[in-house]
């Protein structure tokens, strides 16, 4: 098994695979198994948590693709991931960041 680096992932985003530049798009040059794991992460992420919920059912509502919108929800798991991981903080449901 591929072992994991927490500094080359330059805070995670660059391993869900999400492009930055260009045509949107999934980039497959960093780890397939997170980017595979997250993607399936999504597939109970959408049905329990309410915020990953919330972001892909309102993709949804505006006609995105399937793929669209779980690719959104795992974007939006990696970022509580990395929230939890950096504040060393257990998780949330109810946070919400202040506007």
């Amino acid at each position: 098994m591929e072992t994991f680096n927490y500094q080359r992932a330059k805070g995670g985003r660059c391993l869900s695979g999400k492009s930055v530049r260009g045509k949107p798009r999934i980039s497959k040059r960093e780890n397939d198994l997170i980017r595979a794991l997250l993607y399936q992460g999504t597939l109970s992420a959408v049905r329990y948590n309410p915020q990953v919920r919330g972001i892909y059912q309102r993709l949804k509502e505006k006609g995105a693709p399937e793929k669209k919108a779980r690719i959104a929800a795992a974007h939006k798991l990696l970022l509580i991931a990395h929230a939890i991981y950096t504040k060393g903080v257990p998780y949330d449901p109810s946070y919400s960041r202040g506007g």
